[in-house]
């Protein structure tokens, strides 16, 4: 079943094509790399699908349904969820204050039901702060839930901003570079983790440099290069492309 596809995503920035006549598709339950150099489009991407930025042309179909230019919240209540390169966390709050906050942006009462403490609200309220214990369990923080964002380490960094990004309950999540700065052992902790997270239904996308890891990880890789694919397929079948080696190593073994 596909899931998410795009059609000829095209952006452009002052004349300059960032991303050119791309297609392709994500089909449920795949761990899929979206791989290249930098500058190579990856993450205009992500910001296309996920509505930070609008495409110039092309169409982007969730679930059979077109979402080409929602807004981001609107995407992610359509059940795209996402995280950045750089982490979006509040550093002066709790992990456990970061996730309630992930989850009360899903919450159907507004700020006078908040403000009069109805039932309706704290009904809501109370399944929010289950819901965030949950998340924070599965993603083996909640032994850290009252330390400050500021104060964890780069590791559990990177597992907090998969947790907020969980909080809006994607059934496709895109993961930009989660495994930037980690040493192996780290490494080894987050391919777990997607495993885990893909075995709970959610179909994962991500971008990566690591070849270890998309070697080990991705079922499927998709290759840009100034923009444009220019190779799909297994790991495998994409380090034998000649125009994959060059682009992406200069001329070396992807392997």
């Amino acid at each position: 079943m596909t899931l998410l596809r795009v059609e000829g995503l095209t952006k452009y920035f002052h004349g300059l094509a960032a991303v050119q006549e791309v297609n392709f598709s994500i089909h449920l339950g795949e761990i899929v790399g979206l791989i290249g150099p930098n500058g190579a489009g990856k993450t205009t991407v992500f910001n296309l699908i996920t509505g930070f930025l609008k495409p110039t042309q092309g169409k982007i179909i969730f679930r059979n349904e077109e979402i080409t230019g929602l807004f981001p919240h609107q995407v992610a209540r359509k059940g795209i969820g996402r995280t950045f390169q750089a982490t979006r966390v509040f550093e002066e709050e709790t992990l456990w204050q970061n996730l309630i906050t992930g989850c009360h942006g899903w919450l159907n009462s507004g700020w006078i039901q908040g403000f009069l403490k109805t039932s309706s609200f704290m009904k809501e309220e109370r399944a929010s702060r289950q819901k965030a214990a949950e998340i924070l369990d599965f993603i083996g923080l909640l032994p850290l839930k009252e330390e400050r964002a500021k104060n964890i380490p780069q590791y559990a960094h990177k597992k907090l901003a998969i947790a907020l990004a969980l909080a809006t309950e994607p059934q496709v999540l895109l993961l930009d570079e989660p495994f930037s700065g980690l040493n192996t052992h780290e490494a080894e902790g987050i391919m777990s983790l997607i495993h885990k997270i893909c075995g709970q239904g959610v179909t994962i996308l991500l971008i990566e440099h690591n070849m270890k890891v998309v070697k080990n990880l991705c079922e499927r890789i998709i290759v840009l290069n100034f923009g444009q694919k220019i190779a799909e397929g297994s790991f495998h079948e994409i380090s034998q492309e000649p125009h994959v080696i060059e682009a992406y190593l200069g001329g070396e073994s992807v392997s």
